[in-house]
């Protein structure tokens, strides 16, 4: 009897020391109030937000490029894939189709983590002009992905604070989506820089702001607003850093990269072993 009765009094104080929370933080990783301190955080932060590009396929690694060319007359899809034949009929209304239900959560990962560079960055001490230009590459950003989030879905809920996970933002409006995407890069273009180091490239410019800004006016019709933002890149102050490449092709191969064309390209690394890639193999 003695020997049931320890065994009781160890079980209870087993159980009776588990907590309802299970979710414990992890004392190896840093946590948000823990990271934001140094510039070298700030730079983190900030990559964290281009790396989004690369997170999974469903952006710029491969979904993205469906959702434009298969909508378009560029593209056609001719095999069995039921989520790319649906983006061909533009039928997105299937919240179990991986293509459109990963490209739409990844572009809010893309969103929460400029929002945190936002919010977080201007605290950081600092050199003044590198932490301006932080801020203003996390703000085309996060228009870049309310872009896309507004092209593609239409209505997008506006997240403009870093999110906590209760939260449950009701649709923008698309012309307040679209007001805000251009909000955002009106900001961005003062404190961005013209250009980068060849070591350096592929981070957001003014270019690539004016772009972006152009592109957006154009989704609402704003032609006279759209003609005046391009005008930076063809006859304004960034006719110096862009112009058309001799031969067009010059924009499909490896080796002309990041030429006089580009005015903002996603970055990847070659992969040697792709022999039959048009985009390695230049004499295909």
């Amino acid at each position: 009897m003695k020997k049931y009765i320890y065994l009781l009094t160890a079980a209870l104080i087993v159980f009776g020391s588990c907590k309802r929370d299970f979710d414990e933080v992890n004392p190896n990783a840093p946590t948000i109030v823990s990271f934001w301190k140094t510039s070298d955080d700030a730079a983190k932060g900030i990559n964290a937000v281009y790396s989004t590009f690369y997170r999974t396929a469903s952006l710029y690694s491969r979904f993205m490029f469906y959702h434009g060319i298969l909508k378009s007359d560029e593209g056609y899809g001719s095999g069995g894939d039921g989520n790319l034949n649906n983006l061909m009929r533009f039928n997105q209304t299937d919240f179990n189709n991986g293509v459109t239900a990963d490209t739409w959560s990844n572009l809010y990962v893309g969103v929460f983590r400029a929002n945190q560079v936002i919010a977080n960055v201007p605290g950081i001490t600092m050199d003044e002009t590198r932490k301006k230009a932080i801020i203003a590459e996390a703000k085309f950003l996060r228009a870049l992905f309310y872009f896309n989030l507004t092209l593609y879905y239409g209505r997008p809920p506006l997240m403009l604070e870093p999110s906590q996970p209760k939260d449950v933002p009701a649709n923008a409006t698309t012309e307040q989506a679209y007001a805000q995407v251009a909000k955002d890069l009106t900001e961005a273009l003062i404190d961005l820089p013209v250009s980068y180091p060849a070591t350096d490239l592929g981070r957001a410019t003014k270019g690539a702001a004016y772009a972006l800004l152009g592109k957006t006016y154009l989704q609402q019709r704003n032609y006279q607003q759209a003609a005046d933002a391009f005008a930076y890149l063809i006859t304004g102050a960034g006719s110096s850093t862009y112009s058309l490449t001799p031969d067009y092709r010059d924009n499909f191969i490896i080796s002309r990269e990041n030429n006089s064309e580009s005015v903002f390209e996603i970055q990847f690394s070659e992969n040697q072993s792709e022999s039959t890639d048009d985009d390695v193999d230049e004499s295909r």
